[in-house]
């Protein structure tokens, strides 16, 4: 069954509206910009990683747009999300990791040194990283 690409769709039919708003920053996404930053982060997925349908994206971070920017690539470019819950122990992450066997690890500057650590322990072949703003 195709997937319908809501993003893509709302960027064409109502691209100026926000689509994201953070209270504690003020940071806003319209679907346009959306759209965009998406489309770019499928690309790379894909290109720069090469990653394929079905291999494994996780992600530990702090909450941010950017996630959901994520999540949609990974929709978008046929790759699995599996984002960690940062609130679980290294040993219970690892476990996790061994499960999922994500080919990418996306962390904020927060999650820099957990991070790190699974990638060394976990051999997860690719990372990328995200700092403030």
């Amino acid at each position: 069954m195709p997937v319908f690409d809501w993003v893509a769709h709302h960027a064409l039919t109502r691209p100026n509206d926000i689509v994201f708003a953070l209270l504690e920053t003020g940071e806003q996404r319209t679907w346009r910009e959306l759209e965009e930053r998406v489309g770019r982060l499928a690309r790379l997925f894909r290109d720069e990683y090469a990653l394929r349908k079905g291999d494994v994206v996780s992600i530990i971070a702090e909450n941010d747009i950017r996630y959901f920017e994520v999540q949609f690539a990974c929709i978008r470019a046929g790759l699995l999300f599996a984002p960690f819950n940062f609130r679980l122990s290294l040993g219970e992450l690892e476990e996790q990791v061994g499960i999922v066997k994500p080919k990418l690890l996306i962390f904020d500057e927060a999650w820099a040194s957990v991070a790190h650590d699974l990638i060394g322990n976990c051999g997860i072949s690719s990372s990328l990283t995200w700092g403030k703003g």
